[in-house]
């Protein structure tokens, strides 16, 4: 496969998984406070929202049922400088008093259609993941 159409493919499967985790968490009775927050250098948060008064930042992983690495691997260090980054500079654009901070991680497991049921997704909801 392509490299450009590889990266399409797992842009898609990313934004759908972010749809679900979104979808998931407002269920859950999550208040959604932005979502696909962008810093320039630093990367992007996938969903920041509210747990009551805890402000949470959520990290959404997208993996089909199949493949071989696990999301929980995918968390490297790099990955979490990026986060801790992006949070600080969500932060220092809002001053509002926030009671908690915390990082959640939610896993999205794509499962291909193989039956008359059709393609269907499981969800994990890790919370309070540590980064340092």
């Amino acid at each position: 496969m392509p490299k450009n159409v590889k990266q399409n493919h797992n842009q898609d499967l990313g934004r759908w998984g972010e749809a679900v985790a979104h979808h998931f968490l407002e269920r859950k009775g999550f208040r959604i406070l932005d979502a696909r927050f962008r810093v320039h250098q630093q990367g992007e948060i996938d969903l920041i929202v509210y747990d009551q008064a805890d402000l949470v930042f959520v990290e959404v992983k997208t993996r089909h049922l199949k493949h071989r690495q696990t999301a929980y691997e995918t968390l490297t260090p790099h990955k979490k400088k990026a986060l801790l980054a992006s949070i600080d500079a969500f932060l220092a654009g809002h001053e509002e008093p926030y009671q908690n901070l915390r990082v959640d991680w939610v896993i999205v497991t794509a499962h291909p259609a193989d039956s008359s049921e059709g393609d269907y997704a499981t969800v994990d909801h890790v919370l309070g993941v540590d980064l340092y």
